[in-house]
């Protein structure tokens, strides 16, 4: 296991500093991004690591591309340009004979050639910056690029190979003929098809994947993920079901069909089905299934009615994930997934589906690593909600966020409960749904939290899942009669209330609206925006944007307050939101399904669209946003939101009269992508009342404003793009400009035009200097309120001076994380600049909301390492100062994490290798060094059996006065346990092996697990002269009948050696803790990883080797520096030695014979003649301490006596380590 490295948690908010584009899609804004047009670094976040590269000039990256499609036709590899493309760029591209395929952020794509010549001269219009080879590394999962062999997708092991189940996602062009060519190749076997994402379920030898990856068709490899596992009167009433349920609402779900892909399949003959549910495939009954099931639709026959479900009256089609048909499975089968959906809506009219299942990472001892992951499974999850298996048409799926904060174990990156979210919870389109208590709408204790390891927001939002008092849960139908209930909890029960929900709303559109059903986007949007806000204010990480209420749900929709549409790259929609006197709140909530991520990249957003809100005065608001570094931070409302396809402006106390919301295609680079908006109080698509909006509030000297008139009055031809004509002043140049606005298409009654501005003036640029105010003006010839010719205006403000920094200081540093800190003499935004040195700056963080005193926060850090940085403040207008200590750059060191000596194991590497902890009064206590050993240090042979049983602990006094030390502290006693640990001030009969259990007190773990030596072995200990050795042999695993051996030796003078020989158990805790709890900067160690010379000179240890005869090999006291090794041969022999050699060396006999010794040690103690019929010998140990840690070979030699017999004969062999 490797040990975590911090800076592996990559957020992407670090890199959100990009330039923004312009209304009309296109560059940047003079002054508007401290960026230029082309970065001077370009990267990629792939999932195991960023890559960076220098940007090329375009005809350097022209040429590099042409280099790359001279090896073949169809060979893939990746492009990367300096902002997003406008389609007609785009058309240029695919025109040169380039074809896009995945996304991978940054304005990168795979590609591919369809030709070996390309037409280039199309490509000198396109902003090309780089083209480059894809590298194994990138195509890979960081787990299988390591050589780490997942446990869950061992299918088979033999002649000392794992054949192991992965899914092999394949470039979109790669043909399925090309696909089984390659698994073939590398002794795959094809188990499914993931054909929304042309990919394959395939179980091939481990040692192949590497190679596999290499293959030119295949774009990703991942290891399968963990087998998914399955994760109401008073739910009713806290969302309001009941309510709906009720007239005049009359809801119950009648028409609509749900889906419901579970552990198992439903039980159908439960009377509150009714006969409305159908088990549609194979798999096993399971009571779970029946309880979800219950929760959607269950009619509540057996209960009189109390226990109904949301929706009483709908369809429910029963479906259990499975692995072939068959049933059994040790990972998950996305192909069956893709088959059940397909089923589901094709074939039965599935209308939503609940998924109340996932891969329960932390309860299962998973790789705590896949918590906030993306990978395969989230992707073909968005691909099936953009109607990847029902003909192009959008599927409605909603799924339980997890029940990840049940433990600790996981708890790693230094953030506690917050990045929980096991996959594929973590899916960009689903509704991810958490759970409260339905008595109170708290936070239940188990419920997973956000954010996914790319920062975005998860749960989407929360409804009930369990209660406190009551039923103690959720009562639902049960599988153990058609009459019965039981009580469960879990976010798996917060699922199924909000699907029944959706099952309600959906019969409401369809009787108020004609036409399709809303999309899944729409439906996230309008549960976003009437759920009830419970815990931080706005969305927060641990509830989403709160808990759902189907009436305010329902009533909200029925005011047709939103809106479908679609967009593409730089592309701009305006709608209007009219706010009366006496409203008190506007909320605008957009939503989309994003087109499924790459799995190669951390960053899972591919299209990523802007809200724009601007008040009735052109003030703008911005969406709520959070902080993924700072993820228990409240939500702020300052800065745009490049992470999620959520977002949701509110504003309290709203500004009267016409907001205008603008809906940008900031970068869509694989559109059109379609969009929901919600909007209250009254969202309108044009008014008679026009609006005059300016982008910013404040301008440079240098900017170019965008100028904006909406009007529906303007709108006189529906066939043509109309232009009207403004005038905009400055105080320097009060006569002004006239510009003229062009309709942004036909009948959109939206007008655009930019002016640019400059201290010197010309025709068509307004001239402007320092604290100019520049106001706009539009004659509305009809208000539509029964006024003519008003006057509508708009004004912002000039300032072009750069703001002024000081104080820069670093405060808060930890091992993963610091805080940037500096004064401004202006309102300005921040951003800080780092790296590891000062020439290579290539991470960023910022702090958005304009402020003179900044503090950023950097994090992401590894331990232990210098970073060097930069500050840049940049005011409202855009002006920017850069502050880099006069080229020298700011630096710090972040903290070094000590070792605490202690690692988690879900792959048990230990066996075979004994660790010493040896004390050296450092901050840490100890160093440790690892080495393999043949055999226990100390026979366990004659030492006291402890009667100890499942689950037990036993006393053990010190004879003599000695004591045993942990971190310095003295012991005259400890407790051994049957589970694999001793404990020193009370006993423990602790058998979940957590890191929290294992630091809550004074504790040496050899390998914290559920051990029942009642069942098989046994534990003993025995007093020495020097240490107390406990030895557990041979003892089982609670519930199985493999074999596990290793021993603990406490020495008194503190030091502490843990030897593993035979070990079948893959899991437990290993190490040491002082027992002070679990500490907050915990990373886990790697302790096979420790050097073998690590602690210098390590204990004595005596060794047998495999022979014959008897050799006993002893001393007083072990062997020490200085000291005598005793021998004594306890059978009898003609003639012979006892020697201890090293090198080569010529060792005389005492018949006259030679005897030629090679070892692999480096000295010669000496050699004893021993007389008839045995004997004993005794030796000198050098006091050198360049032999402290060597290893001797100590050997009986038998002479022949016969004339022409064998000169000699090993009979027996120890190895002895020399202590200090």
């Amino acid at each position: 296991m490797l040990r975590l490295v911090a800076g592996s948690l990559t957020i992407a908010l670090l890199l959100s500093v990009v330039s923004f584009p312009s209304q009309q899609g296109g560059a940047a804004q003079q002054g508007s991004s401290v960026r230029g047009n082309a970065p001077r670094d370009l990267s990629i976040e792939w999932v195991g690591g960023t890559s960076y590269s220098t940007a090329k000039t375009p005809a350097e990256a022209r040429e590099a591309l042409e280099a790359l499609v001279t090896g073949g036709a169809g060979q893939h590899f990746i492009v990367q340009f300096s902002r997003p493309l406008e389609q007609a760029e785009r058309e240029r591209v695919q025109s040169s004979g380039i074809t896009l395929l995945s996304y991978l952020g940054n304005h990168g794509y795979f590609a591919t050639a369809r030709s070996t010549t390309l037409e280039m001269g199309l490509l000198r219009a396109v902003p090309l910056v780089d083209a480059r080879p894809a590298q194994r590394a990138w195509k890979l999962h960081p787990m299988l690029e390591r050589g780490q062999v997942p446990d869950w997708t061992v299918v088979e092991s033999k002649n000392g190979s794992s054949i192991v189940g992965t899914y092999v996602l394949f470039h979109p062009d790669a043909t399925l003929h090309e696909q089984s060519e390659v698994i073939r190749r590398h002794d795959g076997v094809v188990r499914d098809v993931i054909e929304s994402l042309n990919g394959l379920v395939v179980e091939l030898p481990f040692d192949n994947i590497k190679a596999l990856a290499e293959e030119d068709p295949v774009q990703y490899v991942e290891p399968a993920l963990p087998r998914m596992g399955t994760t109401n009167d008073s739910i009713r009433a806290l969302t309001g079901v009941d309510t709906v349920q009720a007239a005049p609402y009359g809801l119950d779900g009648s028409g609509v069909s749900a889906m419901v892909y579970d552990g198992g399949t439903a039980f159908a003959s439960h009377v509150d089905f009714g006969g409305r549910l159908t088990a549609r495939d194979s798999d096993s009954l399971s009571t779970h299934a029946t309880h979800v099931s219950g929760t959607v639709g269950g009619d509540g026959t057996a209960s009189g009615g109390t226990n109904r479900g949301m929706a009483p009256g709908v369809l429910i089609e029963s479906y259990g994930f499975e692995y072939d048909g068959s049933g059994t499975f040790l990972y998950t089968n996305p192909g069956d997934f893709e088959a059940d959906y397909g089923d589901a809506i094709v074939n039965w009219g599935a209308d939503v589906s609940n998924n109340s299942i996932g891969t329960n990472t932390e309860t299962n001892g998973f790789d705590c690593a896949f918590q906030g992951n993306y990978g395969l499974m989230s992707s073909l999850i968005d691909a099936v909600v953009r109607g990847s298996v029902s003909g192009g048409v959008p599927h409605r799926i909603v799924w339980a966020a997890g029940n990840e904060r049940q433990g600790s174990r996981c708890d790693v990156e230094g953030f506690g409960d917050y990045y929980s979210t096991a996959p594929p919870a973590g899916a960009k389109n689903h509704l991810s749904i958490g759970a409260l208590n339905s008595n109170d709408d708290s936070m239940t204790s188990f419920s997973s939290w956000g954010p996914t390891d790319d920062g975005r927001l998860k749960p989407d939002f929360s409804a009930p899942g369990c209660q406190n008092g009551g039923d103690g849960g959720v009562t639902s139908c049960s599988s153990s009669s058609t009459t019965s209930y039981t009580v469960f909890c879990g976010t798996s029960m917060a699922s199924p209330t909000v699907t029944g929900i959706v099952a309600l709303m959906l019969q409401d559109y369809r009787a108020q609206f004609p036409g399709p059903d809303p999309r899944n986007s729409t439906l996230k949007a309008l549960l976003a925006h009437t759920a009830v806000d419970i815990l931080n204010t706005g969305p927060d990480y641990q509830s989403g944007y709160g808990s759902v209420r189907a009436p305010a749900a329902i009533d909200f929709m029925r005011q047709e307050n939103f809106t479908e549409s679609e967009i593409s790259q730089g592309e701009t929609l305006l709608y209007t939101v009219s706010v009366a006197p006496g409203d008190t709140e506007l909320k605008i909530t957009l939503a989309w399904s994003d087109v499924p991520g790459t799995p190669n990249v951390t960053t899972a957003l591919v299209n990523d669209l802007d809200l724009h809100v601007f008040s009735p005065s052109s003030v703008e608001h911005f969406p709520w946003t959070l902080n993924p570094l700072i993820p228990a931070d409240l939500a702020v409302q300052t800065a745009r939101d490049h992470l999620n396809n959520i977002e949701q402006v509110q504003a309290n106390s709203p500004e009267v009269g016409v907001w205008l919301v603008e809906i940008r295609g900031f970068n869509v680079p694989q559109g059109p992508q379609s969009f929901s908006l919600c909007a209250s109080p009254n969202l309108i698509n044009c008014a008679s009342q026009g609006l005059i909006v300016l982008d910013k509030s404040t301008y440079n000297c240098s900017s170019t404003a965008s100028v904006t008139v909406v009007d529906c009055d303007l709108n006189t031809d529906d066939f043509v793009s109309e232009t009207i004509d403004v005038t905009v002043t400055s105080t320097t140049e009060p006569g002004g400009e006239t510009l003229t606005l062009t309709e942004s298409g036909t009948a959109t009654a939206t007008f655009f035009a930019t002016l640019p501005f400059s201290t010197v003036d010309s025709p068509g640029v307004l001239q402007v200097t320092e604290g100019d105010s520049v106001d706009t003006l539009y004659i509305d010839a009809d208000d539509g309120n029964g006024n003519m010719g008003v006057m509508i205006t708009a004004s912002a403000s000039v300032d072009c001076t750069a703001p002024i920094i000081s104080n820069v200081m670093v405060t808060d540093v930890t091992h993963i994380g610091a805080t940037i800190e500096f004064d401004t003499d202006e309102a300005s935004s921040a951003l800080v600049d780092f790296g590891v040195n000062c020439g290579s700056l290539t991470e960023q963080a910022l702090a958005f909301t304009p402020t003179l005193h900044h503090v950023v926060q950097l994090g992401g850090l590894n331990d232990g390492q210098t970073y060097a940085f930069t500050v840049t403040a940049t005011d409202p207008a855009g002006n920017s100062t850069t502050d880099d200590n006069a080229g020298g750059c700011y630096d710090f060191m972040t903290d070094d994490v000590p070792d605490y000596f202690t690692e988690q194991f879900i792959s048990f590497d230990l066996d075979g290798l004994s660790v010493t902890y040896v004390p050296n009064g450092s901050d840490e206590s100890y160093v440790a060094c690892a080495e393999a050993v043949p055999s226990f240090p100390n026979n366990p042979a004659g030492g006291t059996t402890l009667p100890l049983s499942d689950d037990d602990s036993d006393f053990v006094s010190i004879a003599g006065g000695q004591t045993v030390k942990l971190y310095g502290v003295s012991y005259g006693s400890f407790y051994v346990g049957s589970n694999g640990y001793i404990t020193f001030t009370g006993g423990d009969t602790d058998y979940t092996e957590s890191l929290s259990d294992h630091f809550d007190t004074p504790r040496v773990s050899a390998n914290f697990d559920d051990y029942n030596p009642s069942s098989a072995g046994t534990v003993s200990w025995k007093q020495l002269s020097d240490r107390m050795v406990v030895t557990w042999e041979n003892v089982t695993e609670y519930g199985t009948s493999n074999s596990n051996s290793f021993q603990v030796e406490l020495f008194f003078d503190g030091q502490i050696r843990i030897t593993y020989q035979g070990m079948a158990s893959t899991d437990g805790v290993a190490g040491l803790s002082e027992g002070a709890g679990l500490p907050t900067a915990f990373l886990p160690s790697d302790i096979s990883e420790y050097d073998t010379a690590g602690c210098g000179c390590a204990p004595a240890m005596v060794a047998s080797r495999t022979a014959s005869g008897n050799l006993n090999a002893y001393t007083a006291t072990p062997p020490v520096l200085g000291g005598t090794m005793f021998f004594t041969v306890l059978a009898p022999y003609s003639n012979g030695v006892i020697l201890a050699t090293a090198a080569q060396a010529n060792i005389p006999l005492a018949n006259g014979q030679s005897l030629l010794i090679d070892t692999s040690a480096s000295f010669l103690f000496s050699s004893a003649i021993l007389g008839l019929p045995f004997g004993s010998g005794q030796m000198a140990v050098p006091s050198d301490p360049a032999f402290c840690g060597r290893t001797a070979a100590t050997q009986a030699i038998l002479i022949g006596p016969t004339a022409g017999g064998p000169p000699f004969q090993l009979t027996n062999a120890q190895d002895v380590t020399i202590g200090p």
